[in-house]
Formats: structure tokens, C-alpha cells, sequence
């Protein structure tokens, strides 16, 4: 029992830094990540910069509804997609 509350505990807190990170990123706060937004987060977690073709290949690949931005629940597929699991990495990307 301790143990699950203890592993729920750890998920809120990451699932919190997160949609910090989304609404830190989301500089014109319009609730959804562009390109240019996915960018600067890609540079503060110092992963490496995808040419321009494949940051769109990157949006398209997880924009569901197709508007060529991300929401969150989109934004959130696409971190997974590349990786980036840690709350390490989550808490140094929160000052976009």
C-alpha cells in the first residue's frame, strides 16, 4: 500500500512538471506547442536539433487533429516518443 501511493506520488509530481514545462514552452499561450516552441525545449534539454523537415515530420507524427501544433495530451506522446522520461530532464526544460 505505501509503496503504490508512493509510486502515485512520484507520478503527480512528474505529470505537475510537465504541464509546467508545456505551459513555460507555450510562450504565445495559446494551450498548444508550435514548432519554433518545440524548438527551444528541444535546445534546453540539449538533445539533438532535427533539420526542418524532420522537426515537421516530428509534429505531424503525433499533431492527432492534424492543426500542425501539439496540445498537451499531443505534446506528451511526443517527449515519450523521444525519450525523455526523467524528471531530471523535465525539471531543467521548466525555464523555457
Amino acid at each position: 500500500m505505501v509503496k503504490d501511493a508512493a509510486i502515485l506520488n512520484v507520478v503527480k509530481k512528474s505529470e505537475r512538471l510537465w504541464q509546467d514545462v508545456f505551459k513555460e514552452c507555450d510562450v504565445d499561450d495559446d494551450d498548444a506547442i508550435n514548432q519554433r516552441e518545440l524548438l527551444v525545449l528541444m535546445k534546453r534539454l540539449d538533445l539533438q536539433i532535427p533539420s526542418e523537415d524532420d522537426l515537421t515530420r516530428l509534429i505531424e507524427e503525433s499533431d492527432v487533429d492534424e492543426n500542425g501544433t501539439l496540445d498537451y495530451a499531443e505534446f506528451t506522446d511526443l517527449i515519450r516518443k523521444l525519450g525523455i522520461e526523467r524528471t531530471a530532464d523535465i525539471a531543467a526544460a521548466i525555464a523555457c
